[in-house]
């Protein structure tokens, strides 16, 4: 997926970054592009229209949906994304998909997780997106 960033484009090679579609968006984002007439350009116009509040929209889809909307909407979705690349990809690639350093990722983007500390309790090591399980140590 291209994504366009007016606040970096004054950056030389920021202005666009090929960022990949994760499994679950993929069949969403496909349809969408098989419906958009012959050639567009974006498969949500609407997401174009500067006058497009996608705030307010994203809040009330979530209350319709019986969920309370979190603070920072956008943001902690692109965390939690940030996350899931953390676990299983190399901190260089994760932070060139986000459009910044890695040093930036940690700071603003990389999340702790339950299932971390569940991990670390159980003696077990997550690599990639897998977890290796390791028995516990007990002194006879």
């Amino acid at each position: 997926m291209t994504a366009r960033s007016p606040k970096t484009a004054a950056h030389d090679g920021h202005a666009v970054r090929i960022v990949p579609i994760t499994p679950e968006l993929r069949p969403i984002l496909q349809a969408l592009f098989d419906q958009a007439p012959e050639g567009s350009e974006a498969v949500v116009p609407r997401l174009t229209d500067p006058t497009t509040n996608l705030r307010t929209t994203f809040m009330k889809l979530i209350t319709r949906a019986g969920y309370e909307p979190w603070p920072r909407l956008f943001h902690n979705m692109r965390a939690s994304c940030a996350t899931d690349w953390a676990e299983a990809l190399p901190a260089h690639v994760v932070a060139k998909w986000l459009g910044h350093s890695p040093l930036v990722a940690a700071k603003h983007d990389l999340q702790t997780r339950d299932a971390h500390f569940e991990v670390a309790i159980r003696g077990g090591a997550r690599l990639g997106s897998g977890v290796i399980e390791q028995p516990l140590r007990t002194t006879a």
